[in-house]
C-alpha cells in the first residue's frame, strides 16, 4: 500500500482504493486488496452506491507464500 500511496501522491488524476468492491459485469464482483484507477478518461467509474464499475487500471492481490512451510514438511 505504501508503494501505491507514493504513486498516488506523485500522480495527479489517480485514485487508490483499499478493499474496494469492483463490478466488472453482472456476474463478476471481485474485492481486490488494492487498486489504482484513473479518474478522468479511465476505464472505471464510481457508481452512486460506491462501487467501482468497470476495470481499474491496476488491481493488486496480496498473497503469502507457503514455500517455507512446504520445505519444512518435506524434510520430516
Amino acid at each position: 500500500m505504501a508503494c501505491l500511496g507514493t504513486y498516488w501522491l506523485a500522480t495527479p488524476g489517480v485514485k487508490v482504493g483499499d478493499s474496494c468492491a469492483v463490478r466488472l459485469d453482472a456476474n463478476n464482483e471481485p474485492q481486490p486488496d488494492a487498486l489504482l484507477r484513473i479518474t478522468k478518461n479511465g476505464q472505471s467509474i464510481m457508481s452512486k452506491d460506491d462501487y467501482v464499475e468497470g476495470a481499474p487500471e491496476l488491481i493488486v492481490e496480496i498473497s503469502a507464500s507457503t514455500a517455507s512451510i512446504d520445505l519444512i514438511s518435506g524434510l520430516a
